[in-house]
């Protein structure tokens, strides 16, 4: 997987554009240095859902994004690049040209409806 494509790619990225010490984020975040750094590396797998929105915040990061691609990175081993690369939106769905974000997903009440 791309280094700068992973969460921990992505958070490091962000700080760094912010000049955001590892110290300083963790204070920020209520965590320690030490945590932050093992996201940035991939030493340990992608937080929580409210960990990943307080870096969003903090980092001026989208966090929908964020929270997919933290869920893709925990997906078994087996399926994670194919979820990486949905998450990215480098492939497709139907074997032609429609990227995975282009295609319109009827909710139930939606599609009972039609």
């Amino acid at each position: 997987m791309d280094e700068g494509l992973s969460y921990g790619g992505i958070i490091r990225q962000k700080r760094k554009e912010k000049k955001l010490t590892l110290e300083k984020v963790g204070r920020c975040i209520r965590s320690g240095k030490g945590y932050m750094s093992g996201i940035e590396n991939g030493k340990v797998p992608p937080p929580s859902p409210a960990f990943t929105m307080r870096l969003c915040k903090l980092l001026d990061l989208e966090p929908h994004m964020m929270l997919a691609l933290a869920w893709a990175q925990k997906a078994p081993k087996l399926i994670r690049d194919d979820m990486m690369a949905m998450v990215m939106g480098r492939i497709t769905v139907d074997g032609f040209s429609t990227p995975v974000a282009a295609i319109n997903i009827k909710q139930p009440a939606e599609a009972a409806h039609v």
